[in-house]
């Protein structure tokens, strides 16, 4: 089903989590990303090595950790970011992100070699959820999987 005239489309009835094992299914992923440049993904249970696995369908991962920043990972998992405006019960953020809208972004995308794929994971979404906006440089692609 497509997103928008211009670019995306959505899949339904899909178990990432059981076709990554499968190279035909990686294949028609693939596909389906470099035709689209966005796929998005409804009701996926994702582990964190689940995610790991299909990040590195398209090669290595990115090294996000910046010392000192307070960034906040997935234990066990430094690679995924938790982007969060959410606190945990004593107060304390359950991940990076701010009081206001968190803008999500891509900050690599102005390096000599970016990251040709982005992942986002969504966990818990606001209700009603936020407007998405996707501008595209070029042909970037991602995937936005809820």
């Amino acid at each position: 089903m497509p997103l928008c005239e211009e670019t995306g489309v959505e899949t339904r009835g899909l178990d990432l989590a059981t076709l990554l094992d499968d190279p035909w299914h990686v294949f028609q992923l693939k596909t389906l990303l470099a035709e689209h440049r966005v796929v998005l993904l409804r009701r996926q249970q994702l582990s964190p090595d689940a995610l790991y696995r299909l990040a590195g369908l398209w090669g290595p991962l990115m090294d996000v950790r910046q010392v000192g920043n307070g960034a906040r990972h997935v234990p066990g998992h430094d690679r995924i970011k938790v982007i969060s405006n959410a606190r945990d019960e004593e107060g304390r953020r359950v991940g990076d992100g701010n009081t206001a809208e968190q803008i999500w972004h891509v900050d690599a995308s102005y390096w000599e070699a970016p990251p040709g794929v982005t992942l986002f994971y969504a966990r818990r979404t606001p209700d009603p959820a936020p407007r998405t906006a996707l501008v595209m440089a070029s042909r970037p692609s991602g995937f936005i999987i809820t």
